[in-house]
């Protein structure tokens, strides 16, 4: 089962969680905060739980790295140099990042012909979360 959870994928959703919600911060928009502050809560947990777990059964190195750079990225995020701007333009590019990370294993499955290596719980929850920003953007 951990074979099919991409990490990339959750280490994406975290980080752009917390990019939404540091922009919230800086637009002092308390809509966008509390959704985001959610969301990198939750994909935090995802991501800390996935790096346990990984590290039961073997070293996880290269992910454990990935994330370092994450809290890095989150710190000069926070600092007053990037501009609301800058936040607002890194969060869509990585909103855009998060569904193409999905595609992570397509190339595997190709090849192989094996269903196995996608994960589907995580492909459909990105397409409902997809499709409910379509509409939302819609309506507005």
């Amino acid at each position: 089962m951990l074979k099919s959870i991409s990490f990339n994928y959750l280490i994406f959703l975290f980080i752009m969680n917390a990019t939404w919600l540091f922009y919230a911060i800086k637009a002092d928009l308390p809509d966008i905060f509390t959704i985001n502050l959610i969301g990198t809560a939750g994909s935090l947990a995802y991501v800390l739980t996935y790096l346990y777990v990984k590290s039961t059964y073997q070293r996880s190195k290269e992910e454990l790295n990935k994330f370092i750079l994450c809290i890095l990225y989150i710190l000069v995020l926070s600092s007053p140099v990037v501009s609301k701007s800058l936040a607002g333009t890194l969060a869509m590019i990585l909103n855009l990042a998060t569904y193409v990370t999905i595609l992570d294993s397509l190339k595997q499955t190709i090849s192989t012909k094996d269903s196995k290596t996608i994960n589907m719980i995580v492909t459909c929850a990105a397409g409902m979360s997809a499709t409910s920003w379509m509409l939302y953007a819609l309506i507005i």
